[in-house]
């Protein structure tokens, strides 16, 4: 995994600081050297790294566990259709046998009838009548049917409920890790604010350094670097600072025609770690065509900056990735990343540059997450578990389109 230019410097730090204790052990160097603060820099900048490196770690598996888990919802939303749509067919197909039964009847063929009568379930008629003998062509079909459907109906509700049992181990699997990441920040925090005003100082410039390098490239900043800013400065949040200053920019760009008239925002774009656990929820969302918050589209979305990220949640106390666009500007495209993608290519307004997004438009760095574009290669996102709705780069892109 390639190092984070704040745990190369961290590195090099520890590296220094171990030259200078062997030189000091060998007389080389005044033993009065250890004593220095830079040795105490090196030391907390090689814990500080260890942390980040862990955290990063972290960081990657709950990417791609909530990347899957947005897949696994969609296929079982999918599932869920085929089996109302099997449901659909198979009293369909039961009412036809049943006109076949009452015909049989009417023309005088009591067996079919005292076979009904001594069936308990439509099962054990069609077994029944199937191994009787006593059926027409048209009986033969409907009974087979019925069988089939029936047969059809069973397996899909199986997978379903195999893939909602899937579901649930993933998110517990995603609790506990969202916990043991949120630990690790809190170890850095906690280690940050017990060393000397000195150190803090000068890890606090280095960590807004790589800040300033990661936006100044497209990247994204350790969350450990944010932790420490977080600490440094007094624990303001930017992300607060963010929501708080964000609305009447909101309104310029919600009037904004393209990407070339956009704002960018003025504020830091990765906003700083909050370690709060939000615990996961199966639960879906109201599937209300309304917007959560009014449906105020970019505003709405400036508005949720700094709300926690939660799985599967859509509403102002927690939203993941797809729940912000839905609380933002409602259902209309489906409540899934996938939904939202085969609804944007169904109505042809997929776009596949970025030179074609337009401020609002959604914007998919890949096909299980999304967030809202805001012009000048920014987007409103919720990131992943422990981390909250925040302003990033796009990262990476595989295509977009308006609402």
């Amino acid at each position: 995994m390639p190092k984070s230019p704040l745990a190369r410097s961290f590195g090099r730090r520890a590296a220094t600081a171990g030259l200078a204790a062997v030189l000091a052990t060998a007389g080389l160097l005044p033993t009065m050297a250890l004593a220095d603060p830079q040795a105490d820099l090196a030391q907390a900048s090689a814990t500080i790294s260890s942390l980040s490196s862990e955290a990063s770690s972290l960081e990657q598996s709950l990417q791609s566990q909530t990347a899957e888990l947005e897949q696994t919802r969609y296929q079982i939303g999918q599932k869920q259709s085929q089996i109302e749509e099997t449901q659909q067919q198979l009293q369909t197909a039961k009412g036809e046998l049943g006109t076949t039964v009452r015909s049989s009847y009417k023309n005088g063929s009591v067996s079919l009838l005292q076979i009904a009568l001594g069936s308990n379930s439509i099962s054990d008629f069609v077994q029944n009548v199937y191994y009787a003998g006593k059926v027409s062509s048209a009986q033969a079909q409907s009974i087979a049917r019925v069988n089939d459907l029936q047969g059809q109906l069973k397996g899909e509700e199986e997978e379903l409920e195999s893939r909602q049992q899937g579901q649930q181990a993933a998110v517990d699997s995603l609790n506990s890790q969202v916990a043991e990441y949120n630990s690790k920040l809190e170890q850095a925090r906690s280690y940050y604010n017990s060393l000397s005003a000195e150190v803090q100082e000068q890890l606090a410039a280095q960590a807004a350094a790589e800040q300033q390098q990661a936006q100044e490239s497209g990247g994204q900043a350790s969350a450990v670097s944010q932790v420490i800013s977080e600490a440094h400065d007094g624990g303001t949040s930017s992300e607060a600072t963010q929501a708080a200053e964000t609305p009447a920019q909101a309104e310029q760009q919600d009037n904004a025609p393209s990407q070339g008239q956009a704002q960018s925002p003025s504020q830091d774009e990765t906003p700083q770690q909050q370690p709060q656990t939000r615990q996961a929820t199966q639960e879906e969302p109201s599937t209300s065509k309304s917007g959560g918050a009014s449906g105020g589209g970019l505003s709405t979305a400036y508005s949720m900056i700094g709300v926690p990220y939660e799985w599967s949640g859509a509403s102002a106390s927690g939203v993941d990735c797809s729940g912000l666009v839905c609380y933002s500007y409602g259902y209309a495209r489906g409540r899934t990343t996938y939904d939202m993608i085969d609804s944007l290519k169904s109505t042809g307004d997929w776009k596949t540059s970025m030179d074609e997004l337009q401020v609002g438009d959604l914007v998919f760095p890949s096909d299980g997450h999304v967030g809202i574009y805001i012009g000048g290669g920014q987007m409103i996102h919720a990131p992943y578990p422990g981390r909250t709705v925040c302003i990033a780069s796009v990262y990476s892109f595989i295509g977009g389109g308006s609402y």
